[in-house]
């Protein structure tokens, strides 16, 4: 068995060690919306659901290589930091994941990533910020919380650079289409065909699936 030390790797291995050890990991494609009403859209992988009461998810945005914050993370930021404070959450599925990839292009923030991959946009019911038009399922999401740095319990633990930071989302509406929903109203997985990041560029589709025996 091999052990690391996380602290004793480069930025680089880092890296490459998490992204090809926790998979697969779900995708996010996020919207949106900077205080000039430039839109963007990008797609994450660090990204998961937290709680359902009250209904919460989180992303991980990471930084420029000068240190600046990207456009989704700058956007996401509350007024009083500069952004708008929301963001939506997206499906990524095998329908769209051609388009959803090109959003992942370093843009300069004045491009609208929607125009790049040749995608629509959607107005939200009650954020500012956009949904993707024909998205198998969107979440509308107020900024709960940024966390740029480890919390003071922790932080004398690691005394390295930070390439990212941490949002959470307190998701106000779910939209979700109805040609994708079982009978009980909820996406179905045959029908949503939802995919994943593996370690590297490659995705992974969902489709092979089984359950698991008590032994």
């Amino acid at each position: 068995m091999t052990v690391i030390d996380p602290a004793d790797l480069s930025p680089r291995d880092r890296y490459g060690l998490m992204i090809n050890t926790v998979v697969p990991r779900p995708i996010a494609v996020v919207g949106t919306v900077s205080n000039t009403g430039v839109r963007n859209l990008a797609p994450f992988s660090c990204f998961n659901a937290v709680t359902t009461t009250p209904f919460t998810v989180m992303i991980g945005p990471a930084e420029r290589a000068d240190g600046t914050d990207k456009d989704t993370l700058s956007n996401c930021r509350p007024p009083e930091d500069g952004g708008t404070g929301c963001f939506t959450i997206n499906a990524a599925t095998e329908e769209n994941a051609d388009a959803v990839f090109a959003t992942a292009a370093d843009l300069p923030p004045e491009i609208d990533e929607f125009h790049h991959a040749g995608l629509d946009p959607a107005a939200s019911e009650v954020i500012p910020a956009p949904r993707l038009a024909g998205s198998a399922w969107c979440l509308e999401c107020e900024t709960a919380l940024v966390i740029d740095r480890l919390p003071e319990r922790v932080a004398h633990l690691w005394d390295g650079p930070f390439t990212g930071s941490l949002v959470y989302g307190l998701v106000r509406r779910i939209h979700l289409r109805d040609d994708v929903l079982n009978e009980q109203g909820r996406p179905d997985p045959n029908k949503l065909a939802a995919v994943g990041r593996m370690g590297g560029q490659e995705w992974v589709r969902t489709r092979d699936r089984f359950l698991p025996k008590v032994r």
